[in-house]
């Protein structure tokens, strides 16, 4: 799948030998017994093996001790780091002053020409192969729902197919499905607690367009979901521009508590130029309940102008 998107290789993580092994983890699920290192060229391009990726648990002592270990034994040690950071860093991050003295180093053992380095792409070799577009779902129309599994009942693995769980800040939030629906036999329930700023919400999955539903630059659409809350609620929208980015767009206004279920429906103003895709759910901004279920997105039929 990764060849036939146009990529020269790809990587996984986890299948080399790690320097800093988890003391919880069985030997032979660990991968302590795995090579140290990759070869090069790699036997399989497109299964490239590295280790698991730098955290913030990683030390430049660490990457010292893994960078050693591959000089020891010759070949291929690919390093992925996700994030840089100077504080307040996540668990994905590693701190710059780890990663300076890391590379202050490994300078050093370049220059005495122990150590090669290069980027994945100088290693594979290669032509940049032209892009290959994504799957596109058709824009609603005027009798069809533009949202996939609106219903939320094409459930798969515990989760309902086509739908993601999301929000910001800081705030506690469970999701479950319940038998609780307004139509069908599922709903989804949020249940928001120690909430202190951001929000939660359940959203169509933000891709490239095989889940998220398509729009049309200058359309109009309705947004719409059944919903019963203890508080009040209100529509996170969110748009994908033509690179594939997903960004935070607009939020509807509050619709009131119920103890029934009731219709939420927002007429979006027209779809900006460059955005291509579309991704929105009912969410909660403070402690509370909410159950949804049953959302939509129509053309309202208005033509751009």
């Amino acid at each position: 799948m990764v060849k036939e998107c146009g990529y020269n290789s790809a990587r996984t993580l986890g299948e080399l030998r790690p320097s800093r092994p988890a003391s919880d983890v069985p030997v032979e699920l660990s991968c302590e017994l795995c090579d140290v290192t990759e070869t090069v060229p790699p036997t399989h391009p497109m299964y490239v093996r590295a280790p698991a990726q730098v955290t913030n648990a990683w030390t430049a002592a660490d990457l010292e001790q893994a960078v050693t270990a591959a000089i020891g034994t010759g070949g291929w040690l690919p390093l992925t780091f996700r994030d840089l950071c100077t504080d307040d860093c996540s668990s994905l991050a590693v701190s710059e002053a780890e990663f300076g003295n890391f590379v202050d180093w490994l300078a050093t053992k370049r220059s005495e020409g122990t150590v090669l380095v290069s980027t994945v792409g100088d290693v594979i070799g290669g032509p940049v192969q032209p892009a290959v577009a994504g799957p596109v779902v058709p824009a609603p129309t005027l009798d069809v729902n533009g949202v996939a599994d609106p219903g939320l009942e094409q459930n798969g693995d515990g989760a309902a197919t086509c739908w993601m769980q999301g929000g910001f800040g800081n705030n506690k939030p469970e999701f479950s499905l319940v038998p609780t629906a307004h139509s069908g036999t599922t709903a989804s329930r949020l249940i928001t607690q120690n909430y202190v700023d951001g929000d939660a919400k359940l959203l169509p999955t933000t891709d490239l367009g095989e889940c998220a539903p398509t729009v049309i630059p200058g359309w109009t659409y309705t947004i719409a979901a059944w919903y019963t809350a203890t508080v009040p609620t209100s529509f996170s929208v969110q748009y994908r521009q033509a690179s594939g980015t997903w960004g935070y767009a607009m939020s509807s206004p509050k619709f009131d508590a119920t103890t029934r279920f009731t219709l939420a429906s927002w007429t979006l103003p027209p779809i900006p130029q460059g955005v291509t895709g579309i991704s929105f759910g009912l969410s909660l901004s403070q402690n509370g309940e909410l159950l949804t279920d049953d959302y939509s997105l129509v053309d309202t039929g208005q033509s751009p102008p």
